[in-house]
């Protein structure tokens, strides 16, 4: 009997997940334990095993589909067993039919070889039926979902369908008063780079071919993946958080010396973000007051000092979390930081080390930032952002000397932490990474 294989609920807060790709194509073997597939949540993308062994029988989602938690993606069965009744298909291809490079959606079926259902994409009772994808997808591509043709199973439109559509609508990606312009000056409108939504011809193109300008050089890709769930929160942050930012500098002087001497002795790699990681648990601990965050008509106060570590990849920043750091050693927090880097640029970090954070640590110090605004990763209620250190000529006793200044920036929820409150959090820091050897006592 087929074994069904669903979209995982990787959480509790968890509600859709997207396909990324498939690693095995219909029709190949599958051992259980072995990845199947790889996912996007709205906190990591994470590969999904197969729960038993057999062969691949039937991949019902395609890469890029949005599906809901628990809904079936897949079916595993024994070999050339057929998926149950009612259940479908859209890659039914055979394996060598596919790319080297992994498993490829399925070819539409042509309007012919649909139902008539599936052409008009109408219900009985005339309402247009589209799932959640192909209507954002429209909207991205600034098309009507009208003019797609439907190639779901019951007569639904498929996120595949609009973008087939804009691809087709060319001649009719032209706003009117773009028409009326060009036809007037002879223009052929097609031959123009759009910049509206979904490349749409505007005035605006046709005026720069009638001036002779150069067409704008733009490639436009769908908000999606990472990136899409990056906006999404920033976007949360910045709207439903009353938010100000407090900027400080440190002598990290001593710091970085304390750091040298011993990397040497000890023969570590400890890193300058340990230090301030480090030092960060430890002044959370005297300043528990910066532990919380708001829910609905309540404070929460957290009591573990579980901190998130924002980490640049290609595809958009993300959060993963070490917990306890007040209860680690320095050496330890180091090996912590350095697998869980490893892990995020390899896409292998696990739910749980994308959940639970109690306050933000963002580092841009490395790219000679000496100045920034960092946003609150909700539901949290501060970030601290830290800037490169720069070497400063001072006088001392009327003799130039050199050092080391920090500035640090920390962003807090007024709703929850004032700034006489977030000033003492930064006071307390502040001596303890001019005083590296407090924060390790």
């Amino acid at each position: 009997m087929a074994t069904r294989v669903i979209m995982p609920k990787a959480g509790m807060a968890m509600e859709t997940g997207t396909i990324i790709r498939w690693f095995k194509n219909v029709g190949d073997a599958v051992t259980a334990g072995e990845p199947l597939l790889e996912i996007q949540t709205d906190k990591v993308e994470m590969e999904v095993e197969a729960e038993v062994s057999g062969y691949l029988i039937a991949i019902l989602r395609n890469p890029g589909d949005e599906v809901a938690v628990t809904e079936d993606i897949g079916y595993i069965g024994a070999k050339d067993e057929k998926p149950p009744t009612g259940s479908s298909a859209p890659s039914t291809a055979s394996a060598s039919a596919q790319s080297s490079a992994g498993p490829m959606p399925a070819q539409a079926p042509s309007a012919q070889a649909l139902p008539a259902q599936a052409v008009s994409a109408q219900a009985a009772a005339g309402k247009l039926m589209a799932t959640p994808a192909a209507r954002r997808r429209a909207r991205e591509l600034g098309v009507a979902l009208e003019g797609a043709t439907a190639t779901g199973p019951e007569g639904e439109i498929r996120r595949r369908d609009v973008e087939a559509f804009a691809g087709s609508r060319r001649t009719t990606g032209v706003s009117p008063l773009a028409r009326r312009i060009a036809r007037q000056e002879g223009i052929d409108p097609t031959t123009l780079t759009g910049t509206g939504p979904g490349g749409r011809i505007l005035r605006q193109d046709v005026t720069r071919a009638i001036a002779g300008l150069p067409q704008p050089g733009a490639t436009r890709t769908p908000l999606t993946g990472a990136r899409k769930i990056i906006a999404q929160r920033m976007m949360e942050s910045h709207l439903t958080i009353p938010q100000f930012t407090l900027d400080t500098q440190a002598d990290v002087t001593s710091l970085f010396a304390f750091r040298s001497r011993i990397n040497a002795e000890a023969g570590l790699a400890i890193t300058v973000n340990d230090f301030i990681m480090k030092a960060t648990a430890a002044a959370l601990v005297e300043a528990p007051h910066m532990l919380c965050s708001i829910d609905g008509q309540e404070i929460v106060h957290y009591h573990e000092v579980n901190l998130g570590m924002a980490v640049a990849l290609e595809t958009g920043l993300i959060v993963p979390v070490i917990r306890g750091v007040d209860k680690l050693t320095l050496s330890v927090l180091a090996a912590q930081s350095a697998g869980i880097v490893k892990r995020a640029r390899e896409h292998t970090l696990t739910p749980d080390e994308m959940t639970g954070g109690t306050f933000t640590v963002s580092n841009l110090g490395m790219y000679g930032i000496t100045s920034f605004t960092p946003l609150i990763n909700p539901p949290e209620g501060a970030i601290l952002g830290v800037n490169a250190a720069r070497t400063e000529v001072y006088l001392d006793a009327g003799q130039p000397k050199e050092r080391k200044l920090m500035t640090l920036s920390l962003s807090v929820d007024h709703r929850v932490i004032d700034g006489a409150q977030g000033a003492l959090f930064l006071q307390k820091l502040v001596a303890l990474l001019e005083n590296p050897y407090r924060a390790l006592i």
